[in-house]
């Protein structure tokens, strides 16, 4: 990851600065009027905070003179502690703060990472055993690098194909995210959960990158908890659904004073029926911005992982975690409120 890091601090230099690297030292060299200058990239993953953290103790030993942290996009809470903390650094949105002798160098980037869809290696089967890992994980109370499962087990819930998630745990070893245990094949195969924190991380930055199919339509209600509890159920006319976003965190990890939307999951196959007309029926109206409701195509195994709280679906942590981060803004700060309180990994 290192040539990905010095490529990335390189991008944010300005070219009068003559910057060199030497990938062989993990180094880029510039000279300035004071004199030789060395920064150090350190990659630092996706750039949320717990990213951030763990890039911090592995340097613990080293000294900091020179350290760029450098990561794909670095979230709001990431760039505060950065700024707290005084550190250099970049991501791959172009943005950058980094202080040489004599010139300080900021760049506020293009808003998104660049595209690396081949470089990064996920797809939407890899996305689905990943997000059944990440949540079985959870459910299980298990230490977070304790859970083990077979490949049948997570190619069942994920609904990926058997050899397709064989493929999948391959490349999951490969990069760390797992382990194999026993044989190579049959019911002995199993995989050990072995980096769940960088695998949330890693997963859900792919996952804030994609768009949900949805009907944005507007309501009269009294509250949104009490709407969720007592008239969305009717509304969709299915019991397979599950609410997301800020209604959700307010259940799992409340943040803010007022939750003004309702999102919520449901099944494909409803979805795809009728489930404007019911919702047209019941008094909600289309709109194109200004909802309060948000009626989502569910994919995958998010309704698998959905469970009941005080009489309303909800959303696993793991998916929650990546549809807060998918809101930006204020969605992030709440993401990362929800991973310290409520996954801890």
């Amino acid at each position: 990851m290192n040539k990905r890091a010095i490529s990335t601090v390189l991008d944010a230099l300005p070219d009068a600065l003559h910057a060199v690297a030497h990938p062989g030292r993990d180094s880029i060299e510039l000279e300035l009027s004071g004199g030789r200058v060395i920064l150090r990239p350190v990659w630092a993953g996706q750039g949320f905070p717990r990213d951030l953290h763990a890039a911090l103790h592995r340097l613990q030993a080293e000294p900091s003179e020179g350290v760029v942290m450098v990561a794909r996009q670095f979230s709001r809470g990431a760039r505060r502690e950065l700024a707290e903390l005084g550190h250099n650094w970049a991501d791959e949105t172009g943005s950058a703060w980094i202080s040489l002798p004599s010139v300080v160098v900021t760049t506020s980037g293009r808003g998104e990472p660049k595209p690396k869809p081949q470089r990064e290696g996920w797809t939407r089967a890899s996305a689905l055993i990943a997000e059944t890992l990440l949540s079985a994980a959870l459910k299980s109370g298990s230490k977070p690098n304790g859970l083990i499962a077979t490949g049948d087990m997570v190619a069942e819930h994920a609904g990926v194909s058997a050899g397709r998630t064989a493929q999948v745990l391959q490349s999951f070893d490969a990069r760390g995210y797992t382990r194999k245990e026993g044989g190579d094949r049959g019911p002995t195969a199993r995989r050990l959960l072995a980096d769940s924190s960088r695998l949330l991380s890693d997963w859900a930055g792919w996952h804030r990158q994609q768009r949900s199919e949805g009907i944005l339509m507007h309501a009269l209600w009294p509250g949104a908890h009490d709407f969720a509890s007592t008239e969305l159920g009717a509304i969709v006319a299915t019991p397979d659904w599950a609410v997301t976003d800020w209604l959700a965190a307010d259940m799992r990890a409340p943040m803010v004073s007022d939750v003004q939307t309702v999102s919520v999951y449901v099944d494909a196959n409803t979805f795809d029926a009728d489930l404007e007309r019911r919702a047209t029926m019941a008094g909600l109206r289309r709109v194109e911005s200004g909802e309060r409701v948000r009626l989502l195509r569910a994919d995958g195994v998010v309704l698998k992982d959905a469970e009941m709280l005080n009489g309303i679906r909800v959303v696993s942590p793991i998916r929650l975690y990546g549809d807060l981060l998918r809101l930006g803004g204020r969605g992030e700060d709440a993401a990362e409120h929800l991973r310290r309180i409520a996954i801890g990994w």
